[in-house]
């Protein structure tokens, strides 16, 4: 997961939108995967409207200011719309394996320009997690940066923090803390912009 996530934003670009936000659907860690995500907004459900691309749906959404104009931007978790990969599970039973994506989109003076799209850098929230459940994925936006974070209980978490600079996103930190139960074994925070490391 840690290089997967660490390409997911990596010098995304995309072409502008128009008009008003829309998160209606028509109804997917490593390092090659963003670069290999940036498609034409043709793709997009409707040229003309902020959607997602067809065949998706929205899992999760957030908005918050990424390029430090003072103007809300958005950040879409998006997840693929495959009947054929839903799988029926001995214990758990249906389990929808459809991997998730990512998609954002910055406003500009009334546009909405289509920063990145990856639609497969993230693992469903169905795997086998083994004796525990698998990671859980959150996002957010603090302080003009995005921040996406895989929570894993008592077995603690880890985060990736990117920023938006030069038309692109940019990773420039690394958090990690190392869990058993309510014990906190080990605590690594990495600042790629000063390439020092504190454990």
């Amino acid at each position: 997961i840690a290089l997967a996530i660490f390409a997911i934003l990596q010098g995304c670009k995309g072409p502008s939108v128009n008009s008003e936000l829309s998160t209606d659907s028509s109804g997917q860690d490593k390092h090659q995967l963003l670069q290999d995500s940036v498609e034409q907004s043709s793709a997009l459900t409707n040229s003309s409207a902020l959607q997602i691309p067809q065949g998706y749906t929205v899992f999760d959404k957030i908005a918050g200011d990424l390029n430090k104009d003072g103007i809300q931007d958005s950040v879409f978790i998006i997840k693929k719309i495959d009947p054929g990969q839903i799988i029926v599970d001995e214990l758990r039973g249906s389990l929808d394996r459809n991997r998730r994506g990512i998609v954002v989109f910055l406003s500009e003076a009334n546009q909405f320009q289509l920063a990145c799209r990856n639609l497969a850098c993230f693992s469903s929230e169905n795997e086998d997690g083994g004796v525990y459940y698998p990671p859980e994925l959150s996002i957010d936006i603090q302080q003009n940066k995005l921040y996406i974070t895989y929570q894993h209980g008592r077995y603690g978490a880890w985060t990736y923090t990117f920023r938006y600079q030069a038309n692109q996103f940019v990773c420039i930190g690394f958090d990690n803390s190392e869990n058993f139960g309510p014990i906190v074994q080990q605590q690594t925070s990495i600042n790629f912009l000063t390439q020092m490391k504190q454990v």
